[in-house]
């Protein structure tokens, strides 16, 4: 608790809009350049060692990241803000909905990411590819239906985060609980 303070006591000595503009610019800028050194460095390691998976990362979650990442550390600094309850409760439901779908976007690249992995171990080029081509079909449906179930549930998530439509998202939630045990 002690940083906390500290940064508390310093971050009174500036008007409640400019310390609120400063801590959403920070937590923007500090996202991006978090995502910046990440991509770099993941950019680094692939062209020195030619790994798919760091280049399907990098090809899928690049563009993902780059929102994920600020609106994280915004989620994690929206507690220094110096502003009023119903100001900040209504910028709090912004950044949990921004969190929600960005995460569910990140969701879907890594879905993304695990067909390239698997699409790079069978070979449609063989001669003989009647299973690659079944399994590739199969490997379209679920992940087609993971894609399905992550938007669903975001939906219902966000949703559910207003008590006027908690029911909804309530049963949204619901009905992707059972969809998700008939599909299994």
């Amino acid at each position: 608790m002690r940083m906390k303070e500290h940064v508390m006591r310093w971050l009174e000595q500036f008007p409640d809009a400019l310390t609120a503009l400063l801590i959403i610019g920070s937590s923007l800028l500090g996202g991006w350049l978090l995502k910046v050194i990440l991509f770099g460095g993941l950019r680094v390691y692939e062209r020195r060692t030619a790994s798919p998976l760091a280049a399907s990362v990098g090809r899928h979650l690049r563009r993902a990241s780059a929102f994920f990442f600020p609106v994280l550390l915004l989620a994690l600094l929206l507690p220094l803000l110096p502003l009023s309850d119903k100001p900040l409760a209504v910028l709090h439901r912004f950044v949990d909905i921004a969190f929600i779908s960005t995460f569910s976007w990140g969701l879907v690249c890594t879905v993304e990411v695990v067909e390239d992995l698997v699409l790079l171990h069978y070979q449609l080029d063989q001669k003989d590819n009647l299973h690659v081509r079944k399994l590739f079909t199969q490997l379209q449906f679920v992940k087609r239906v993971l894609v399905s179930l992550i938007v669903f549930l975001a939906v219902g998530l966000v949703l559910m985060s207003f008590a006027t439509v908690r029911r909804i998202g309530a049963g949204l939630l619901t009905s992707a609980g059972i969809a998700s045990v008939i599909i299994g």
